[in-house]
This record gives structure tokens, sequence and C-alpha cells, in this order.
């Protein structure tokens, strides 16, 4: 990707992607349509740890205000670690990189000698 891209717009090209673009209408949408993506999938990815973490208390609390107070925990550790650990994103990168890499092509071969 990274030869594309200097390919593409030459020496002149900047560390981010979406820094490279025109000022055009279309990339604005595209740079707040990557700025709006995380944000949007936070709850979602959030959701199986807080019900994880619920299934721990007894039924006797509010589960509603438990969940929420779950939630709002995990937003303010997550934030906490983001501003904590320099180069956080980068370390995110590299975590997620490697786990892709062994989701995609080591753990089909272990799925397979076990089948075999």
């Amino acid at each position: 990707m990274a030869i594309f891209g200097y390919l593409m717009f030459g020496p002149q090209i900047q560390s981010q992607v979406t820094l490279n673009l025109p000022a055009s209408i279309s990339s604005k949408v595209a740079i707040y349509t990557t700025l709006v993506n995380p944000i949007a999938k936070y709850a979602l990815m959030v959701t199986p740890i807080v019900n994880a973490i619920k299934t721990r208390f007894s039924c006797r609390y509010n589960l509603r205000f438990l969940s929420i107070l779950i939630g709002t925990n995990l937003l303010i550790s997550t934030v906490l670690v983001a501003l904590a650990i320099p180069f956080f994103g980068s370390l995110m990168s590299l975590v997620g990189a490697l786990l892709s890499i062994t989701a995609s092509i080591i753990l089909p071969c272990l799925c397979y000698l076990k089948i075999s």
C-alpha cells in the first residue's frame, strides 16, 4: 500500500493517506467517514466485554444501571490508556496486524490439522 501511495502522490506524500487527498467535497466526506467509523464501532466492540463483566455480578443489581456503569468505566479506561501511552495508535496497528495474520493464515492451518 505504501508503494502505491508513493507512486500516486510522489515525494510530497504525507504520513496519513487522508492528508494527501485533494480539498474537494468527496475528500471531506471520505475523511469524516474515516473519523466516524471507529467511533460508531466502539459500542459494538465493547458490548461483549460489558456482557461478560455483567454476568460476574449477581442479579440483585439493576442490570441497566450496571451496564451503563461498566460501559462508562470501560470508555474512561480506554481514553486513559490512549492518553497515557504515546504511539498507542501504532501499538494497536501492530497488534491488529499480528492478529489478522494469525486469524487468516495460521488458524485455518491449525483447524485443518485438527480435522485431519
